[in-house]
């Protein structure tokens, strides 16, 4: 399990500062930008220009999913990791 500071609950999980935070505490020993947004331009995914906004829409739809059990949790947890 990893500490990433007070107790997180419900859609507390799903604010674009807590993820960033978890990837910092999984990966900032292997890469240095760990939780920092792309800053160079990519040939793959989205441009780095828009990273914030639609991780920002990304947390605020799987938010609406849970409070609105739109879908089982499972399948929340697996379209959000998708």
């Amino acid at each position: 399990m990893i500490s990433i500071g007070r107790r997180q609950r419900g859609t507390d999980l799903l604010q674009v500062g807590f993820v960033r935070k978890l990837q910092h505490k999984l990966f900032g020993q292997v890469w240095q930008w760990a939780g920092d947004f792309r800053r160079t331009v990519k040939n793959i995914g989205i441009d780095r220009l828009t990273i914030s906004v639609r991780l920002r829409q990304l947390m605020l739809d799987a938010a609406y999913c849970v409070t609105n059990d739109t879908y089982l949790p499972l399948e929340v947890a697996a379209r959000l990791h998708h």
